[in-house]
């Protein structure tokens, strides 16, 4: 595994394979703008879950790996 001041972020794995994906993807940025959409769900007078899955899910598929 790479040194940690050889590697471009505190997340970021090393190259190769599966865990150049996981660098592309940005976990704590990622969380972070899931984390709103949580966030927004809970102020609503009344949360449904499925909805909230649903839209995460679609945040997570346009923020995380489309981005």
């Amino acid at each position: 595994m790479a040194e940690a001041g050889d590697r471009p972020a505190f997340y970021s794995l090393g190259p190769g394979g599966w865990r150049d994906y996981w660098s592309l993807l940005h976990p704590p940025y990622t969380a972070w703008h899931l984390s709103y959409v949580v966030l927004g769900a809970c102020i609503a007078p009344v949360v449904d879950l499925r909805w909230l899955v649903e839209t995460v899910l679609a945040f997570f598929l346009a923020m995380g790996l489309a981005a």
